[in-house]
């Protein structure tokens, strides 16, 4: 019966001493304070009782009449009034139940919020206050929000003309953790949403963004108008990046099948009895010998050669300017004195000033750029053009 006494009297000892650990830790808060002191004055009260109740079994009858007759009377009630310390010790933890709770609740989130960080997580839904910022005052993109896959959700799908950009939330206490596990899940989530990947990690300080080549993945910190600044510089970059493949692969077209270029039947010889002998000479011996020209011409024809249709090295010496159609004259009367393409040693001659004709006569320019080509210099014997004879230019014999 001592055993059993004493047992019984350390646990409600032990469950006063945890009230009064729970005071002191939450002095911050009355309310928990209040509720912590009422299940120690009831785990007090039940104390006391079971002290009641145990008495006899610490102590021998008095002879004393009264005491004696006390002593008997608890010798023969003792479980009740031990019942009655256990209902008070109920009651006491009756009265500490819901901060229990409470803490049994905050210490399985925080439970929850660890592993979802070490994991990598995103937030599952979208703030409202966040979603109605970006439609009010976001960039003209087209937004869609918590996009749910079999990887994850995508938490805000960025449409562009030039493609979708999904934007996977990161918080910083995940970024410390669980990075290697967010760029798998956020490749996974942009790739079931045919979408390019980035991680925003909310943070005050804004840094440049970070690829990640093996998984395709953008990673930027600071805020969504740090994101979105991103997202329009790179869109603009592609836009115009595109409308260069574009260009380039409309002209490599073009010149693959010798659009806008004249193709004549008149052989040099034929055509020079028919015009000015000196204008003619002008467009078919020094125009093609002219550096700006020969620029443009390459340029015009996406670095193509205009009988073959493949790419030309940028040695100028694996490519020439041939005459595609002989019968025309240069109608631009201005002149200069420059060194021509191909003139070893470098000795300046007086030669068709095609730079400003390009500026104050364009028409005339034109007239002279469409009957001349590019072409690969073993070309001109394996693929001769429609044009009567080869007629390659030669360098100038005028008076230096």
């Amino acid at each position: 019966m001592t055993a059993f006494a004493v047992l019984v009297l350390l646990a409600l000892l032990a469950l006063r001493e945890a009230c009064s650990n729970r005071m002191r830790r939450n002095q911050h808060s009355p309310t928990a304070v209040r509720r912590w002191r009422t299940a120690r004055h009831w785990q007090n009260i039940a104390i006391a009782l079971a002290l009641i109740a145990f008495f006899p079994s610490f102590t021998r009858e008095p002879e004393f009449p009264v005491l004696g007759d006390i002593h008997n009377l608890l010798h023969h009630t003792w479980p009740l009034v031990l019942i009655a310390a256990g209902i008070a010790s109920v009651l006491g933890v009756r009265a500490a139940t819901p901060l229990l709770r409470r803490e049994m609740r905050r210490r399985q989130a925080t439970q929850e919020r660890e592993d979802r960080a070490r994991h990598g997580v995103n937030p599952e839904r979208l703030s409202r206050g966040l979603r109605m910022w970006i439609l009010e005052h976001g960039p003209a993109f087209d937004y869609r929000f918590d996009v749910a896959t079999t990887h994850g959700n995508g938490n805000i799908i960025v449409g562009t003309e030039q493609g979708d950009y999904m934007i996977y939330v990161l918080p910083s206490e995940h970024a410390r953790e669980g990075y290697p596990t967010a760029l798998r899940r956020c490749g996974q989530i942009a790739e079931a949403l045919a979408a390019r990947g980035v991680i925003w990690i909310p943070d005050e300080h804004a840094a440049q963004p970070r690829s990640h080549d093996e998984a395709q993945i953008f990673v930027l910190r600071g805020s969504i108008v740090d994101i979105f600044r991103w997202i329009e510089r790179t869109t603009e970059v592609q836009k115009r990046m595109q409308e260069r493949r574009e260009q380039r692969r409309t002209r490599a077209l073009r010149a693959a099948q010798g659009a806008e270029t004249h193709w004549g039947k008149l052989s040099a010889e034929e055509a020079s009895a028919r015009h000015d002998r000196e204008a003619w000479d002008r467009f078919a011996r020094k125009a093609p010998l002219h550096p700006d020209m020969r620029e443009r011409l390459f340029k015009r024809h996406g670095g193509r050669c205009a009988l073959c249709g493949f790419a030309m090295e940028g040695s100028r010496r694996q490519w020439d300017i041939v005459v595609t159609d002989y019968d025309h004259i240069c109608r631009y009367h201005g002149k200069t004195r420059l060194v021509p393409f191909g003139v070893q040693p470098a000795t300046s001659y007086e030669m068709p000033d095609c730079e400003q004709c390009h500026i104050d006569a364009p028409g005339h320019f034109e007239a002279c750029a469409s009957r001349l080509a590019p072409v690969h210099i073993r070309c001109q014997d394996e693929h001769p053009p429609p044009a009567q004879g080869t007629g390659s230019a030669r360098p100038p014999g005028g008076t230096q």
